[in-house]
């Protein structure tokens, strides 16, 4: 890899790991210092065979969307009635009517608890603003409307538990409920579905989940690739950690160098322009026993 590709290698490397230590601002007076002494540090890297099955590595492939799961999401779809369109422009906010994707967290408000988290209350949940929501949801309706919150805007607000809540433990509690508007959608109908186009909402589910499942395999089977390349091929890095003389250097962060470097000299050698057809061809080389 070139001097420069070397440099951006390691600094990405660092980043990824968390070994970069010292702060941007402290970093960037040295910038043109480490660039200059990259340019010395030729990186030496010796290749291991990586064709025609030399790599041999196992890897475990994505599960497949079981027959029930798949059931229940095509009856889902048939069933719904409503999609969400993202609100980008509102004016003054998420008002009734709308639906908002909220990041909800909750501390105790007082007590010997007081501002620790309160077990069951930190998820992600959708909310239609509306009249009529039940308890606590109508707080969280009140609230959002009453301000008219905008999209990754957050709110604090108070609610105490009534005597006669569901949960004992949460029963005159006051909590302090922290929410944040990922999302602010419109409900929209949808014309109604019938029974024969199951077989084509099947064949679209099990084509998007048979997507995601073979990103999953190709990330596991470049894990594994990637171990193989780092215990069979070689690669000098003392000189360049040694080089950004503001940086501190784990284990991590050397091997992701060491990593990047691999990956550089092969995409050199067979002329291939990024990282993923470079990892696409290690794949299709690799012998594999899938587990």
């Amino acid at each position: 890899g070139s001097p420069g590709g070397a440099m951006a290698s390691v600094l990405r490397a660092a980043a990824a790991a968390g070994d970069l230590h010292q702060c941007r601002r402290a970093a960037q007076p040295r910038r043109a210092a480490a660039r200059g002494s990259a340019k010395s540090a030729k990186v030496a890297v010796r290749l291991c065979d990586y064709t025609a099955g030399a790599i041999r590595v196992a890897a475990e492939r994505a599960a497949a969307l079981d027959e029930e799961a798949l059931e229940a999401e095509v009856q889902e779809e048939l069933d719904r009635t409503h999609e969400l369109v993202r609100v980008n422009f509102t004016g003054s906010g998420a008002s009734l009517g709308h639906t908002v994707q909220l990041e909800m967290k909750a501390c105790y408000a007082d007590g010997e608890l007081k501002n620790q988290p309160v077990p069951g209350l930190t998820a992600d949940i959708s909310l239609d603003l509306q009249e009529g929501n039940p308890f606590p949801l109508n707080i969280f309706t009140e609230q959002i409307v009453e301000q008219g919150m905008g999209q990754m805007e957050s709110k604090t607000f108070g609610v105490t538990f009534p005597s006669d809540w569901k949960s004992e433990r949460l029963q005159n509690v006051g909590v302090l409920f922290t929410v944040m508007i990922k999302e602010i959608a419109e409900k929209r109908a949808l014309p109604p579905r019938s029974e024969e186009e199951r077989d084509t909402i099947r064949a679209e589910i099990e084509g998007r989940h048979a997507e995601l499942a073979a990103r999953e395999t190709a990330k596991q089977l470049d894990l594994a690739i990637r171990e193989s390349l780092l215990q069979n091929c070689a690669v000098d890095t003392q000189k360049t950690v040694e080089s950004v003389s503001w940086a501190k250097f784990g284990e991590a962060s050397t091997k992701d160098y060491a990593y990047n470097m691999i990956l550089e000299e092969i995409g050199a050698r067979e002329g291939l322009s990024s990282v993923d057809e470079v990892k696409k061809l290690l794949r299709d080389e690799a012998e594999v026993t899938w587990l």
